[in-house]
């Protein structure tokens, strides 16, 4: 999995991010419906494993 640095913004109910893959230099969007909240994507990598911790901190 590529280091990623993500510029994100919300979009309905699901959070999409500009990621570009140092390696390759290309751009490409990324959308996660498990990261409903701003921190799983300030935490740079946003893996379902640390959205669903942090949804399941919510409940």
């Amino acid at each position: 999995m590529p280091d990623e640095s993500p510029s994100a913004y919300a979009e309905g109910d699901v959070w999409r991010w500009r990621c570009t893959d140092p390696r390759t230099g290309q751009q490409r969007d990324s959308v996660s419906p498990y990261a409903s909240e701003p921190a799983a994507i300030t935490a740079g990598r946003s893996t379902l494993a640390n959205a669903t911790q942090l949804l399941s901190r919510r409940r």
